[in-house]
């Protein structure tokens, strides 16, 4: 027996090693099997499948515990030997079943008796459906005894294509992906953390931060196996579709980046890495972006693929490319605008002979490329398809991926995140968004968000305060065809109804948002989660969407019942992804994007020095809530950039503001680097500097919703440049900073 034992243990090991060992699923007979009108009335009859409570059954045989048991009882079998294999959780694993093969083959031999087996089973995975390794092995153990093997598997591969599924998750959004489509799904801190086991029901392993994993893999793929993953997935299924702006062009008395910085600073971001996730291919023929000979100094470019699989472009293979008369059909080059190319060019660019310089002109450029989100889920969870939009689990991969590249070379990164959102509690809650916050906290690390763009947008509204009675919330869709996508939160449930109507002339209505369901309207389609309790912060939450819903005002009509520190929080998607829809009344107040609510990372708003205020559009955060502002505001008015190759124009908002800051953080790095000091800052300890030395009014509280907690100026970069020292744990600011 020892022997045999270690021959299945070195043949568990071969199997390990050419295949994965794949799950197998052991389904029910559906026909009951008349053991003594077999042709042969002296056989090992096996049964492999549910365990069964059958009066002819002589043996129990565990397939997952390997124990033998003789059943119970007198039985009319006849000469027959029946034998039932079964696993209690109605599947077993390629390993398992191989033995359970063995066992019977070495019963048919001890016995003296041929061997039938009817069994109806078969691979989770198609790739191990036929011809695997697996099946190689069970054929050789039954060709060694005289055997029929009835095996039911095309019965159970049409019963698995037609019968319907039961979803991972009974959620209106969720049902309504498509099987085919790819998705994220996040694993529990407890989860089974062997990736094998996941390849075997076709998902893939996607390791992070802080022991909260993903897998990837097609819908259906992860409904099938339903059963065996909700122990081991979040409560949730939150997927988030982010974008951001394009190039806001503005060319009113255009200004070189940050006041062109003088060239006297001694610390110009040498031996630090500026970051970017991007979906634009990048300009790296840009002479702002490469070095005095002619070089590029982008370090490195990872292009994804799928998940966590992508391309690595280096810095020699990006030479090359300049090297060669058609650059772009080695290493694509962008069409059109291009934001990414303009946010690192403010945040690091230089070039002597066009005069332009930014804050970090000896920095090196990372960037990831990501890919858009499909149509689809941009559709479900987003509104209209943007070519921007993404899913966040896309964006969080590639941070790992250059924060592991830096990590590598053993130099900090200035990571730039353009990427926010509007669909969710905007109260850092989320997974992700925890998972953003730990690469934040890492050494050597900066995360800086815009603000977004959103307050002038009519994409919010609150109601607060101590009220009762009907509410109303118009929602003006402006063209035909939109596809509109809106969240409403509460801390406690204080809207009593949320019945969603449509403009007047279109029979049928009222919607009843508080109740989950797909309700026809009209040429118009309604999707409501119903009103659910959050697993991640406890608020309550009712997601919508109107697809194709008609031109006109549609409203939400409430009856609300409020304390005075009660409040109702309501978005739609932002601007990218519904352009022509309004809201009304609106507000201005909490319009600040979702990731920059993150409490680790270096927010950043806009502001023009000319008219000494802050954007119109620029987000902005809220008094009511703790943590609800900007970290700061930065420059964000009509700074030089390049937003299509060739060109350099003036350009707004909080992603050259954003990009300001990314290129001072480098300057500040590159300072602490020559100094020697150890270890190096993480974004917690950069915001606390930086905020030790904003500009503010005298007049104006701080922090403050438009102006987080002041004005980040070229002044302020100088001050930090010719300090040495970094503030102590006493100073006021950072204590302000460690409660916000």
């Amino acid at each position: 027996m020892a022997c045999i034992l270690s021959h299945l243990a070195w043949l568990g090991e071969i199997v390990a090693y050419i295949e994965p060992n794949f799950l197998i699923q052991l389904d029910a007979l559906q026909e009951k099997i008349d053991y003594r009108k077999l042709d042969n009335q002296d056989s090992v009859i096996a049964i492999i499948g549910e365990k069964l409570s059958d009066a002819q059954i002589t043996a129990y045989y565990n397939i997952d515990t390997y124990v033998m048991e003789k059943a119970l009882g007198d039985k009319d079998r006849g000469s027959n030997y029946c034998i039932n294999c079964y696993s209690e959780e109605g599947q077993t694993d390629a390993i398992n079943y191989i033995k359970c093969i063995r066992h019977l083959t070495y019963l048919s031999k001890a016995l003296n008796k041929p061997l039938v087996v009817y069994t109806k089973s078969w691979a989770f995975d198609g790739t191990y459906k036929c011809k695997s390794l697996a099946y190689k092995i069970i054929n050789a153990y039954l060709r060694d005894v005289a055997c029929v093997f009835i095996n039911k598997v095309q019965e159970a591969r049409e019963d698995k294509e037609t019968r319907q599924l039961e979803p991972l998750y009974n959620d209106v959004f969720y049902q309504s992906i498509s099987p085919e489509e790819e998705i994220y799904i996040l694993l529990l801190i407890e989860a089974i953390s062997d990736p094998k086991y996941f390849e075997a029901l076709g998902l893939q392993y996607i390791v992070l931060e802080g022991g909260s994993n993903m897998l990837y893999g097609r819908k259906i793929d992860f409904d099938a196996n339903s059963k065996i993953l909700r122990p081991q997935i979040t409560a949730d299924y939150k997927l988030n579709i982010l974008n951001h702006t394009r190039c806001l062009r503005d060319n009113e008395n255009p200004m070189l980046p940050y006041y062109l910085p003088p060239e006297t600073l001694r610390d110009k971001g040498r031996g630090v890495y500026i970051g970017l996730v991007t979906t634009d291919d990048v300009d790296y023929e840009s002479m702002l972006l490469r070095r005095p000979d002619g070089f590029t100094r982008i370090a490195g470019i990872w292009e994804q693929v799928r998940a966590d699989i992508g391309n690595y472009y280096t810095a020699q293979q990006i030479n090359t490319a300049l090297a060669s008369p058609n650059p772009g059909e080695i290493i694509s080059l962008p069409l059109g605008d291009n934001t990414a190319t303009m946010m690192l060019a403010i945040a690091g660019g230089w070039n002597e002979a066009m005069g332009y310089r930014s804050s970090a002109p000896e920095a090196e450029f990372l960037v990831a490329k990501i890919r858009v989100a499909s149509a689809e889920l941009q559709s479900i969870y987003g509104g209209m398809p943007s070519v921007t939009g993404i899913v966040l689990s896309d964006a969080i991969v590639a941070i790992f991926k250059l924060a592991a590249f830096a990590a590598k070379q053993g130099k900090p990164l200035v990571l730039i995140m353009p990427f926010n959102g509007n669909i969710d509690a905007h109260d850092a809650s989320l997974i992700t968004q925890e998972m953003l916050a730990l690469v934040a906290r890492r050494t050597g690390v900066t995360l800086i968000v815009p603000a977004g763009e959103e307050a002038d947008k009519q994409h919010h509204y609150s109601i607060e305060g101590e009220q009762q009675g009907v509410r109303r919330i118009n929602i003006r869709v402006e063209q035909p065809g939109q596809n509109v996508v809106g969240i409403i939160y509460q801390l406690i449930p204080n809207m009593l109804t949320a019945d969603l109507y449509p403009p007047g002339g279109i029979v049928g209505g009222p919607v009843n948002l508080k109740q989950p369901g797909v309700t026809p309207l009209g040429a118009a389609t309604i999707y409501s989660s119903g009103e659910q309790i959050s697993f991640l912060n406890g608020n309550y939450r009712t997601q919508f969407r109107m697809q194709n819903p008609a031109v006109g005002e549609w409203h939400i009509e409430a009856i609300v019942q409020m304390g005075a520190q009660d409040r109702v929080e309501i978005w739609i998607s932002q601007e990218a992804l519904n352009p022509f829809i309004r809201l009304n009344p609106f507000s201005t107040l909490m319009t600040i994007g979702s990731n920059a609510m993150i409490p680790n990372v270096i927010s950043v708003g806009s502001y023009d020095p000319n008219t000494q205020t802050v954007l119109g559009s620029s987000g902005r955060g809220d008094l009511l809530s703790q943590r609800a502002f900007p970290s700061l505001v930065t420059y964000g008015k009509s700074i030089i950039a390049p937003c299509r190759q060739g060109e350099l124009g003036g350009v707004s908002g909080t992603l050259p503001a954003a990009s300001i800051m990314a290129g001072a953080v480098a300057a500040l790095y590159s300072k602490y680097i020559e100094e020697g000091r150890m270890p190096l800052p993480n974004t917690l300890v950069m915001n606390s500097i930086i905020t030790n030395v904003l500009k503010q009014f005298e007049t104006v509280p701080y922090p403050n919703p438009r102006q987080g907690f002041g004005i980040f100026t070229l002044e302020a970069l100088n001050e930090l440049l010719d300090s040495i020292y970094i503030p102590n744990d006493e100073n006021r600011k950072m204590q302000e900073l460690r409660l916000y």
